[in-house]
């Protein structure tokens, strides 16, 4: 065995390098992370030129979580099979006991519930906002000027409340934690639809068709690029059917050169509880990264 140092994201991880099967690097990953104190531990798989972070805290750890590939573009996996993995999700947003896993028709998912009050807060227009989301951990978020795909799977319970109250379940947002998204998928009475936002633009799109989603697992592809310079674009498929194709300005001025993910409930506050579940969480520099 020997040991190798690469700077990603400004961080020095420590890199174990053996050869050998995937189990014998599993169970290798493992003792070896408890031996290293306040250093996450991670090996190098030289066969395919890409970096595996493992995930998990038991022995299930054969297949990777993240691939870090030679563009430092993260791939990104998480099929929430094993509960929360804490290398790719941080929960600070999320009030204590909201945050669940299940196997729902075979697909084994996140569940989210959000409460009125959950993480309260008052936005500039003095509304107050709650929430319960997933937020992507510090050492994955993209600078701008990256094309990018995420995916994810989500369901609706079938008796989810279709209320006419601003509901977000996926917004990706500059570096700022009070700033609007310069994307977000909302669901609104019964609509689901993306906001493209920046200095310059509030522009929905929605479905050709109003359909109803609830009681289904439905799936998400979101692909963009913002660029320094506050122009880009996005592009949006739900179930496979594109309905989101945009160039033009993007972003918002005022906020930082990097960007972050968000996954669960955030709206406008009402007393009625939801819940929405998340499964097979993808991201990447390609849409074959998407797949399941």
């Amino acid at each position: 065995m020997s040991t190798c140092f690469l700077n990603y994201s400004n961080n020095a991880y420590v890199y174990l390098v053996e050869e050998g099967d995937s189990l014998r690097f599993a169970l290798r990953f493992i003792t070896l992370r408890r031996i290293v104190d306040g250093v996450r531990t991670y090996f190098v798989n030289n066969n395919y030129n890409s970096t595996y972070i493992m995930g998990g805290d038991n022995g299930d750890l054969v297949k990777p979580t993240i691939e870090i590939r030679p563009s430092g573009i993260a791939v990104v996996r998480d099929n929430f099979e094993n509960g929360l993995n804490s290398h790719i999700w941080l929960t600070r947003k999320i009030e204590p006991g909201r945050l669940t896993f299940l196997n729902l028709d075979g697909i084994s998912a996140a569940r989210i519930e959000i409460h009125e009050g959950d993480r309260r807060e008052v936005n500039e227009s003095s509304k107050a906002t709650e929430r319960d989301e997933l937020l992507e951990q510090k050492a994955l978020q993209l600078p701008v000027g990256v094309n990018v795909w995420y995916a994810f799977s989500f369901y609706f319970p079938p008796d989810f409340p279709l209320l006419d109250n601003r509901t977000v379940f996926a917004q990706w947002k500059q570096k700022d934690e009070r700033a609007s998204p310069f994307l977000s998928l909302r669901y609104q009475k019964g609509e689901l639809f993306c906001r493209v936002a920046g200095d310059e633009i509030n522009k929905k799109f929605r479905l050709p068709q109003l359909r109803e989603l609830r009681g289904q697992w439905h799936r998400i592809k979101m692909n963009y690029l913002l660029n320094p310079n506050l122009t880009g674009r996005v592009r949006c498929k739900l179930d496979g059917e594109e309905f989101v194709n945009y160039e033009g300005e993007l972003g918002h001025s005022s906020l930082g050169p990097s960007t972050y993910f968000k996954m669960g409930l955030y709206r406008d506050q009402i007393e009625t509880p939801q819940t929405i579940c998340l499964a097979q969480y993808r991201r990447g520099p390609t849409e074959k990264d998407c797949e399941i």
